[in-house]
């Protein structure tokens, strides 16, 4: 059989997948992954060839190819951590696993250490994992960030840990192990169980968490941020090293989505967030009876109330270039 058409068969991998423990499995992921890198390599060398032979019958040289828009667009826009591929020479993403599997290493530092006085589990506190359906709860919150095949910080426990105080549900949907033999397909019956668990979920939420991890693209994320920015419920924490940042950013302006840029800001701001929506307690901690009292997004004086959550040097530059943006609107509208 030849290289050039071989085609590697390995299984992809569901956006909640946690990289297997066993060095067996990291060993066969990485003969999959030079096999693909071979099948690359052979099939643009029989390209390449093609050319050669096409140029020596005419007698002339093509041009040179220009770098595609798309290879231009990952190279320039990306900030993710990226390396060359010594087979194919592509650009890949660097996975942050720990040797041998072991659990992920916050090499950014985002995240914050656990709650130093660690408070009780609220009774009426509950953790629900696909596809376990959560039951009717007043307040719940889905963690909607990024997960990314297992690569992600864990932030969603950490997040979990500074919120098992209080009297609400969250829906978690990074699952403690994946079957890699799961397709990402609509036929699979686990993976659409998987999807429809997720988007259940999201319907129910009364808050939707999103933390966009900067060593990762996180594409269902985004994807996820799109089909919930207008409805209100959404908080968003997002770093300036995030390779989207920017589209993050824009989006959230336009639907004003309250948005911080570090884990440490986002664990109050989501506190805050969820008092909006109701969640007010009584002396005990627990939520008071009767209908749920929420409030508007905005506060009294009609600034954004997730400014004060925001990093100060950060708001300026933006509020800067908002205002650039605007003369320059401004001056486009005059000439038409």
């Amino acid at each position: 059989m030849s290289l050039v058409n071989f085609q590697p068969s390995y299984t992809h991998f569901a956006r909640s997948f946690t990289f297997p423990k066993s060095s067996v499995s990291l060993a066969q992921n990485r003969v999959r992954q030079i096999s693909r890198h071979i099948s690359r390599t052979n099939t643009s060398a029989s390209q390449h060839s093609h050319s050669e032979a096409q140029v020596m019958a005419k007698g002339t040289a093509p041009p040179p190819k220009e770098p595609s828009k798309l290879e231009t667009t990952v190279l320039k826009d990306s900030n993710v951590n990226r390396r060359m591929c010594g087979f194919c020479k592509s650009m890949t993403l660097d996975f942050p696993l720990g040797e041998d599997g072991q659990p992920i290493e916050d090499k950014s530092n985002q995240l914050i250490p656990s709650p130093t006085v660690k408070k009780q589990r609220h009774p009426q506190f509950t953790v629900h994992l696909p596809p376990s359906e959560p039951g009717p709860s007043r307040i719940s919150l889905f963690t909607a960030g990024s997960i990314e095949m297992g690569a992600a910080v864990p932030w969603q426990n950490r997040l979990i840990e500074h919120l098992e105080h209080l009297p609400i549900t969250i829906s978690n949907p990074r699952k403690d192990s994946w079957d890699p033999k799961i397709d990402v397909k609509s036929r699979d019956v686990k993976f659409k169980m998987q999807v429809e668990w997720e988007l259940e979920a999201l319907k129910r939420a009364t808050v939707i968490c999103f933390f966009y991890d900067v060593d990762t693209i996180s594409p269902v994320t985004l994807m996820e941020l799109g089909l919930w920015a207008s409805s209100g419920k959404v908080i968003v924490c997002c770093g300036g090293k995030y390779w989207r940042s920017g589209n993050v950013d824009i989006v959230c302006d336009r639907y004003n989505i309250p948005r911080v840029d570090s884990f440490e800001m986002l664990v109050p701001a989501v506190k805050e967030f969820l008092r909006m929506k109701g969640l007010v307690l009584d002396e005990r901690g627990d939520l008071k009876k009767g209908e749920l009292q929420t409030e508007e997004p905005e506060m009294a004086d009609g600034k954004q109330w997730w400014l004060k959550f925001r990093d100060p040097e950060k708001l300026k530059a933006e509020n800067e270039a908002k205002k650039l943006y605007a003369e320059w609107k401004a001056s486009e509208t005059a000439k038409q």
